[in-house]
């Protein structure tokens, strides 16, 4: 009977050890140009240098609709990390990214024309017209792991990778109608992954920033603060 309460003693000695050595940290922070933003610059950039083709016939018609962006290209970043050790963390992100982009409709019709030398040809007669904004507000939830190449009392560095779900919500505003649309858009995976990190500053208040590709952008820069720290586990 006394080897079992030593083995319990023991494992709960080894518990609460692992817990006194344990370490919670939250963090905000601001990411810029995520991949929600870059692709819909990609699709606006392929809108522009498209090429209308050429009028088959006299009164030939054609139209198209166009998105261009009108926001900053900034999201905030809300973060959870856990770790038992200097080598590895787990944790959690919520996330916020909204899109607010201009819609705007080309009209399309085939006239003669005549060139300099007076020949004749078809020609596109264009106009366009703004039709209002389209809102895309942009949430996800994405669990995160980080690998720390080495920790220090004042700074470290590590990679971080992240993947989650991204929800879409949009609301569309018309100009020459007092209907809008709002409502849920869709929702699928997303993803970041940040290579270079590092963190800067004191025991339990530092400055982090991160490089990579994704929901949190290609950059992202913010604050983090230790609520439990380790108490010798840190290298000096």
């Amino acid at each position: 009977m006394k080897r079992i309460y030593l083995i319990i003693l023991l494992f709960m000695g080894i518990s609460y050890n692992c817990f006194a050595q344990s370490e919670h940290r939250i963090a905000i922070g601001f990411g810029a140009f995520s991949h929600g933003y870059n692709y819909a610059l990609s699709k606006m950039l392929e809108e522009v240098e498209d090429c209308q083709r050429t009028p088959l016939d006299i009164n030939d018609t054609d139209e198209r609709t166009e998105e261009h962006e009108l926001v900053l290209p900034v999201n905030i970043n809300l973060h959870y990390e856990y770790s038992s050790n200097n080598y590895l963390s787990i944790g959690i992100c919520l996330g916020y990214d909204k899109l607010r982009m201009n819609q705007m409709s080309w009209s399309y019709v085939a006239v003669v024309d005549e060139d300099q030398n007076g020949n004749e040809y078809l020609g596109w007669n264009i106009s366009s017209e703004d039709n209002g904004y389209l809102h895309r507000h942009i949430i996800f939830v994405m669990p995160e792991m980080s690998i720390y190449w080495f920790k220090k009392e004042r700074c470290s560095m590590y990679s971080k990778f992240a993947a989650g779900v991204r929800f879409n919500f949009e609301k569309r505003e018309f100009f020459n109608s007092r209907s809008d649309i709002t409502g849920f858009k869709e929702c699928h995976i997303y993803f970041q992954g940040s290579p270079v990190c590092f963190e800067v500053g004191r025991k339990n208040l530092r400055f982090f920033g991160e490089l990579g590709y994704g929901a949190q952008g290609i950059g992202q820069f913010g604050v983090k603060y230790t609520i439990s720290k380790k108490d010798d586990s840190v290298d000096k």
